[in-house]
């Protein structure tokens, strides 16, 4: 007796219940209601279909494939032909609504929910449901429906909008600043845009209009929180309390101006001293601390090409040895230096804002080269201490001369070199505010040493330590050579270990909390402040728990003020919520107040980093290996949100600033690229999404020698598979055929294996030292050459959307939507 199937019973269905309601739509359009639907059918029965059937069945003749919905969404979006999409505004909110196209079959958007034209016009008309209604659920479906799918343009998932907004006034710079100008100034206090959605609408459009590297001088505005900073708006109230709307340029202004920069990034650590008794090594014993030097031998020299491609100068690099790349083009306004061995860990030192411009606004940068181009770090394993390593701090700052000039008057040199025993390190972070001693008091060989700031990194030991970093100045007292000084530091400040576990790696939440990621899948919480002030060893974290089933690699605090259940944002408490990425291809948020782990997605390739953006409003990581892409944080859009980079190989590290919305990659194909997440996708403009390459490595396997490639024209991201289908389809119906334009970038496949040689690991913007100083990038390669870019953007055709800064940001009281600029198109 053959096997007989199970008959198939009708069962109830939302879209039943949505169906009774567009009767009307369905007469109107000349369609038959299902008559087993009714208006007071408590269950009504699923309506068998003659396409209902087997979900591994082919499609049918002139049905495409299903493929991703968010995919499907995206590419409907950025549709370039902006008459195939119509606007309606429902509820003050913009709605996009694909016309049909001579059938009846709904578009992707109305089959997940949205509402077609016609009833797009009806909710216009359709009163607010009463309190009786609602609880019903009939009769509130479909504006439910439709509130979820018109989100506003504003808080569009394409559109990035910060998470958190400050109260009260900001500071912008007035002109373009020099190099190492003093900063106060150069800044100015202007209105807070993101407190007018509109202006804050025309200033993301505006940052769309940057065409250059990096950031535009006249839109950068400081978006970051921390918990110790104060809201400035009640000082800047008591400032200008007698005064107009704007004040005028002085010394009132620039104090108060100085105040606010204090206020935000306050001084913090200054209860911790450097110890009395520094151990300074010679050249010679602290040879086996350096790179490359085993069994006493001196460092490598590396050969690197420099210059224009095709007139490139062989040079041979030594330790500690700087190019100055204006030497080899007419226009170069960045630095190379040779550290020594692959570099892991780079970051730039905070400085407090009145200390600054005691030295001429010079800054630090921490750089931690391997111990030989043969170290190879095994996940979990641990190097018995000792294990001689060495971080190296750099000066980058002015020379003498005219201060109007970038050529011949910075430099770049090795100030200090602290000789560790902890290994090397695999991620090094400043503490992210400001904690080095007053600049301004002099100090003699009698007074203890100032310090530059509190270090923390991951360790080859497995330990999460943290280092007092002394004063280069203090250091170097009384000593006038160009040779960097060796400090012996046997014991870090704290340090923190696991017994079965290591650190992996590690981010700041503020100056008193942070969270590492262990390569046993957990994440663990520090309070160490009380641990830096007092030394203590028997640290214990406030919370361990399990996240990953693999090592995390990379962790990032999403920098937004916890809210309570009435919503209210309290900022004078610490961030809860965290991003982590791990080997086992997963991206997780977790809440520490739920303590519950929520994955975002999956990936079946390693996510080497995840960052997170105020200006986004979310974290920013990888997916898929070599592209990038941003979540938003924000309640009616949460998890959602786009592309906004691709590169030739896999991901290494990602950087995003506080100061401005570009974002930095290091990939292993040996690229450095900086995008602008701020340019929107919804809609394809004047202007595309462009990629910039700052520099390329190359590695040649006969020669052993490396060569720098710079100068790259900007690349547009490439359009996906989908993109490409709906393209040829509407050209295919329209008969139109595509031509060639000279504007568009062929994609040239290149080799998917790349020598380790060339890999950048690591990148970093400049994020913690002001307006001024923001568009500085640092760099290193797995070569052991570091670089410094100084990256200014630039407008589209040297104009500054509508009309300028001061009508942009409503200074000149211009009312707002009055003065729209042609060039306001995205």
């Amino acid at each position: 007796m053959p096997r007989e199937l199970r008959t198939r019973k009708n069962r109830p269905s939302y879209a039943n219940l949505f169906a009774a309601l567009t009767d009307d739509d369905d007469a109107a359009r000349g369609e038959d209601t299902p008559s087993e639907v009714t208006s007071n059918t408590k269950n009504p029965p699923r309506a068998e279909s003659e396409a209902s059937g087997s979900d591994f069945a082919p499609p049918s003749a002139g049905e495409s494939p299903e493929e991703d919905l968010d995919e499907i969404l995206d590419e409907n979006d950025e549709d370039e032909n902006e008459n195939d999409s119509v606007a309606s505004e429902v509820d003050g909110s913009v709605l996009e609504v694909n016309p049909r196209s001579g059938t009846d079959e709904r578009s992707w958007p109305i089959a997940l929910g949205g509402p077609t034209t016609t009833e797009v016009s009806k909710l216009k008309s359709l009163p607010a449901p009463s309190r009786n209604e609602a609880k019903q659920g009939l009769s509130t479906s479909r504006p439910s429906k439709a509130s979820s799918a018109a989100v506003s343009s504003t808080l569009h998932r394409d559109r990035p909008w910060p998470a958190w907004i400050a109260p009260g006034r900001t500071i912008r710079l007035k002109r373009r600043p020099g190099l190492f100008e003093e900063t106060t100034a150069e800044l100015v206090r202007t209105t807070n845009s993101l407190l007018d959605e509109r202006l804050a609408v025309r200033l993301a459009k505006a940052w769309s209009h940057d065409v250059g590297y990096g950031p535009v001088w006249e839109l950068v505005e400081d978006r970051g929180w921390f918990k110790e900073g104060r809201i400035i708006e009640d000082t800047l109230a008591e400032a200008d309390k007698n005064t107009d709307a704007m004040p005028d340029e002085g010394s009132n202004q620039d104090n108060h101006t100085v105040q606010c920069l204090q206020e935000l990034r306050p001084r913090s650590y200054s209860g911790v001293v450097i110890s009395t008794e520094i151990n300074l090594l010679s050249k010679r014993d602290a040879l086996k601390y350096l790179p490359g030097s085993d069994d006493g031998q001196a460092p490598p020299t590396i050969p690197c090409h420099f210059g224009p491609f095709g007139a490139q100068v062989r040079k041979e690099v030594n330790l500690f040895d700087v190019y100055r790349m204006s030497t080899f083009f007419e226009e170069g306004d960045s630095y190379v230096f040779h550290a020594g061995g692959p570099i892991w860990g780079i970051d730039w030192c905070p400085i407090f804002e009145e200390d600054a411009k005691v030295r001429s606004t010079c800054q630090y940068l921490a750089v931690a080269p391997f111990p030989s181009y043969e170290y190879s770090p095994a996940i979990g394993s641990r190097v018995a201490r000792p294990f001689p390593s060495c971080i190296q701090l750099w000066s980058f700052g002015p020379g003498s001369g005219n201060n109007e000039s970038l050529e011949g008057i910075d430099k770049v040199r090795c100030e200090l070199v602290l000789c560790i025993e902890s290994g090397p390190a695999y991620q090094l972070k400043w503490c992210p505010l400001p904690s080095n001693d007053p600049w301004s008091q002099n100090v003699s060989n009698s007074v203890s040493t100032r310090k530059l700031g509190v270090l923390g990194g991951v360790f080859g030991d497995g330990s999460l330590s943290f280092y007092a970093v002394p004063d280069p100045e203090d250091i170097r007292l009384g000593s006038d050579g160009q040779e960097p000084r060796f400090i012996h530091l046997k014991e870090p400040l704290l340090r923190i270990e696991l017994e079965d576990a290591s650190f992996w790696c590690f981010d700041w939440a503020n100056s008193e909390l942070v969270a590492a990621g262990c390569t046993n899948g957990n994440i663990a919480l520090y309070h160490v402040k009380n641990g830096l002030l007092s030394g203590s060893t028997n640290l214990l974290p406030s919370l361990y728990m399990q996240v990953h089933q693999a090592a995390i690699r990379s962790i990032s605090w999403i920098r937004i003020p916890p809210s309570d259940g009435k919503g209210k944002q309290h900022t004078d408490r610490d961030p809860t919520t965290l991003c982590t990425v791990s080997y086992d291809g997963s991206c997780v948020l977790v809440d520490t107040r739920e303590q519950w782990p929520q994955e975002m997605f999956r990936s079946r390739d390693t996510i080497n980093s995840v960052v997170f953006s105020p200006w986004c409003g979310g974290p920013i990581t990888i997916e898929g290996e070599i592209a990038v892409k941003w979540y938003s944080m924000l309640p009616h859009v949460i998890g959602r949100g786009h592309g906004v980079l691709q590169t030739s190989g896999p991901v290494w590290a990602l950087s995003a600033s506080d100061y401005h919305p570009y974002l930095a990659s290091a990939s292993t194909d040996g690229s450095c690229c900086t995008t602008n997440v701020f340019k929107a996708t919804r809609r394809r403009g004047k202007l595309p999404l462009f990629v910039h390459k700052i520099y390329q490595m190359d590695y040649n396997r006969k020669t052993k020698e490396w060569r720098m490639l710079e100068h790259f024209y900007p690349t547009e991201i490439a359009e996906s598979r989908a993109t490409k289908t709906i393209n040829k389809t509407k050209k295919a119906k329209s008969g139109s055929q595509t031509q060639p334009t000279t504007n568009q970038v062929s994609e040239v496949g290149g080799s998917g294996a790349w020598p380790p040689e060339v890999g950048v690991h690591c990148v970093a913007w400049n994020t913690s030292n002001g307006l001024t100083k923001c568009q500085l990038l640092a760099s290193g390669t797995a070569s052991g050459l570091c670089r410094i870019d100084n990256l200014w953007g630039r407008f589209r055709k040297d104009h500054v959307p509508y009309g300028g800064i001061e009508v942009l940001r409503g200074e000149t009281g211009v009312a707002v939507g009055e003065d729209e600029d042609s060039d306001d198109e995205d």
